[in-house]
């Protein structure tokens, strides 16, 4: 057998590895709700990479940490950034304006919700759920999403006296 012949094998049997990883996993929230994703979009988060690593012919990762309306925030952003991932902004901030903070325009829109006035009456349950974004950004390891969520709780309180940031900051 030539050399050639023995390189096409082996050229064969590597790609055939590659065939068999699936293109698509599902993360099993803490309250048990799935979401289906590209494998490459998942990899955004380090935690899910690291636990593939393992068992890359695994379909299911449980993601025990996060509860299911936040794990379907996180995948939205993965979704988007599958990619390529934004960078996370300046600091310190030079702007109390999202559209300087942020470079993309899905994270403008993403982080927008969370930007609350003393008024909102909703201010409390959106202030939670940017908390809990940042909460699983961090145990599922994805830096630019935890960095982004602190920088979006850092846009509520620059500028504002000591009472005001302790009203913000509290949650339930």
């Amino acid at each position: 057998m030539s050399t050639e012949t023995k390189n096409e094998v082996k050229m064969e049997d590597i790609d055939g590895l590659d065939e068999d990883v699936p293109e698509k996993i599902t993360l099993i929230s803490k309250d048990n709700v799935s979401f289906e994703l590209n494998r490459k979009a998942a990899f955004i988060s380090n935690l899910i990479k690291t636990s593939m690593d393992s068992d890359d012919k695994s379909v299911e990762v449980p993601v025990p940490g996060v509860n299911g309306h936040i794990l379907e925030l996180v995948v939205k952003y993965m979704e988007h950034y599958k990619d390529s991932e934004s960078d996370a902004p300046e600091k310190p901030l030079k702007s109390t304006n999202l559209e300087h903070i942020y470079k993309e325009e899905f994270d403008v829109e993403f982080f927008r919700k969370y930007i609350t006035k003393e008024d909102d009456k909703d201010r409390k349950i959106k202030n939670q759920e940017l908390y809990d974004l940042i909460l699983a950004a961090n145990y599922m390891d994805m830096n630019k999403l935890l960095h982004k969520g602190c920088a979006t709780v850092a846009l509520n309180i620059k500028g504002q006296p000591l009472e005001k940031i302790k009203n913000i900051l509290s949650v339930e």
